[in-house]
C-alpha cells in the first residue's frame, strides 16, 4: 500500500477490535497506512489506530439510531475519502455498508469479515430470512468477504454475498505463545489424562465399598441392638457410624 492510504475499521464495539483486530491494526500503521475505527460502546486504546469516532449502533436492527449511524457514517466516508473499510459484526457490517451504498460510485473498497452468520437452518425462519435479505441487500458494495468456516461459505456462495468470496482459517493465533505439542507433551498429557481418568474410577469403587460398608455395620448395629440391653457402648459406636457416614456424604 502506497503511505497515502486510508482505511476505516468499523465494528458494533471498540471491544470487538481490542479483541481481534490488534494485530492487524499495528501491520497496517507499520505500512504507513492511515487507520480509522469507529464502534459503539466504552472506547479503547487501540494499536496504530489515529481517530476514533463514536457510532451509536443499537442491537434492534429497525432503532432509529442505527439509521442515525447510516448518515453519521456517509458524511465520514465522504470527508475522510477511505481507500478501503473493513467491516465486522453483522450489525455494524450492515450499517456501514449502507452508508457506502449511499455514497454512490464514488465509494472506496469494501472487505467484509463473516464472524459467523446467523442465518444458518437452527435460525427462526422470520429472523433468518430477514439477516438473509440484509446481507444480499449490501451484497453489491461487499468487495471481499471473508469466512472462517465451511458452512458461512457455501452460505455466501450460494447466495452470492460478495463479488470475491475468500475462505480463511480464521483470525488467527499467536505461535509463539501458542505453539503445537511435541511428541513428548503429548505421551505426557495421554499418560496423565489416563492416570486422572483411572484414579477417577478407583475413587468411584471405594466410594461404593465404603458406602456397602457403612450399610452392612448399620445392619449389624440393628441387630446387636436387639439382642443386648446395654445402650451406652451401642450408642458410641452409633455416634460413630453417624460421623463417618457425615464424612462419606463431602466425598
Amino acid at each position: 500500500m502506497k503511505n497515502s492510504r486510508k482505511v476505516l475499521y468499523a465494528a458494533s464495539t471498540f471491544g470487538h477490535l481490542a479483541s481481534f483486530h490488534k494485530p492487524y491494526l499495528s501491520w497496517l500503521a507499520e505500512q504507513g497506512v492511515t487507520v480509522h475505527a469507529a464502534a459503539g460502546g466504552k472506547q479503547v486504546e487501540l494499536p496504530g489506530v489515529s481517530r476514533y469516532i463514536p457510532v451509536s449502533f443499537e442491537k434492534s436492527m429497525f432503532s432509529p439510531r442505527n439509521f442515525a449511524a447510516v448518515l453519521q457514517l456517509r458524511r465520514l466516508i465522504r470527508e475522510e475519502q477511505y481507500d478501503m473499510i473493513s467491516v465486522h459484526t453483522s450489525l455494524a457490517a450492515f450499517f456501514t455498508r449502507l452508508a457506502v451504498m449511499l455514497c454512490g460510485r464514488k465509494r472506496p473498497v469494501v472487505m467484509n469479515t463473516a464472524h459467523g452468520y446467523l442465518f444458518d437452518r437452527d435460525t427462526p425462519g422470520l429472523k433468518r430470512e430477514l439477516l438473509l435479505a440484509a446481507e444480499r441487500m449490501t451484497a453489491p458494495v461487499t468487495d471481499w468477504l471473508l469466512t472462517m468456516n465451511r458452512q458461512d461459505e457455501r452460505i455466501a456462495r450460494q447466495y452470492h454475498l460478495g463479488r470475491r468470496i475468500v475462505q480463511t482459517d480464521g483470525m488467527g493465533i499467536d505461535l509463539e505463545r501458542f505453539k503445537p505439542p511435541t511428541a513428548e507433551e503429548r505421551a505426557a498429557f495421554d499418560g496423565a489424562t489416563r492416570a486422572g481418568t483411572q484414579a477417577v474410577a478407583d475413587l468411584r469403587t471405594a466410594q461404593t465399598v465404603l458406602r456397602d460398608a457403612l450399610a452392612d455395620a448399620r445392619a449389624e448395629l440393628e441387630r446387636i441392638r436387639g439382642e443386648t440391653t446395654g445402650k451406652t457402648d451401642i450408642d458410641l459406636m452409633q455416634r460413630w457410624l453417624d460421623g463417618c457416614q457425615a464424612e462419606f456424604d463431602k466425598l
